[in-house]
């Protein structure tokens, strides 16, 4: 940032900071990274550009992936993603937060998790979490976020949600 304010392009540069997943920490008894919990699934965005974007604000509303960072830039950058990007520009939800921006977005991981086979999967809406592993004897997970952000209740053999799960089961099927 200092070198930016130097060579006098602090205000013609883009600035974004993530990083890759978290390692749980202990949380759920977890040391590692095969889970879709938030302490591993969870990670910082910050997008930055000095009189473009809104300074300060923190957004907790929308659904973001990291499969949305280059799309973001090549739209700040005035040039068209490459085709088969699966995420989508931020700047519309950066800008002017009181657009909709994503519905719902997807994680996947290899080896199924845990020391599963296959690929497993994490549906993140804005108040549930669904998690699928194929071929686990609990092969599915859903979280009410609002109501249980630490993650303690799966709530996947409740009947007054089966619709919600059903929902999330067509979000990932529309992913795949």
């Amino acid at each position: 940032l200092t070198t930016l304010r130097e060579i006098g392009q602090e205000d013609n540069t883009v600035i974004v900071f993530t990083s890759d997943h978290g390692e749980g920490l202990g949380s759920h008894r977890w040391t590692g990274k095969m889970m879709f919990y938030d302490d591993e699934a969870a990670v910082p965005l910050i997008v930055s550009w000095k009189g473009v974007t809104p300074a300060g604000r923190i957004d907790r509303e929308h659904l973001v992936s990291t499969l949305d960072v280059l799309p973001t830039l090549c739209d700040y950058a005035g040039i068209q993603p490459p085709p088969a990007m699966r995420g989508e520009s931020l700047r519309a939800v950066i800008e002017k937060p009181g657009q909709p921006g994503h519905e719902f977005v997807v994680s996947e991981m290899a080896g199924g998790g845990a020391g599963r086979s296959g690929r497993s999967f994490m549906v993140r809406t804005k108040q549930y979490k669904y998690m699928f592993f194929p071929g686990a004897e609990r092969a599915e997970m859903l979280f009410d976020l609002e109501a249980d952000p630490g993650e303690m209740k799966n709530l996947a053999d409740e009947k007054a949600l089966a619709a919600e799960l059903g929902r999330h089961r067509q979000f990932l099927a529309q992913w795949k």
